[in-house]
């Protein structure tokens, strides 16, 4: 069975530019899910400010699989 769940993203600017390295993608997915309370489906990185050490962040989660979501009881 194949499930298309309702996806939502959300843009974030993140301060971990440590952990944007394709070698450190648990661990950035990890702090996200942590800081956001969401259960991240994939992230994708934007643009990099080596100079603020900040880097945009596009998460992607499925809508009907987070705990605030009332989207499965309907």
């Amino acid at each position: 069975e194949i499930s298309l769940g309702l996806v939502g993203s959300e843009m974030c600017i993140r301060d971990r530019i440590d952990l944007i390295t394709p070698d450190k993608y648990e661990e950035m997915k990890s702090d996200l899910e942590t800081r956001t309370g969401l259960s991240i489906h994939r992230f994708d990185i934007g643009k990099i400010d080596f100079l603020n050490d900040t880097a945009q962040v596009r998460i992607f989660y499925y809508a009907d699989e987070q705990s605030f979501s009332d989207y499965h009881n309907s």
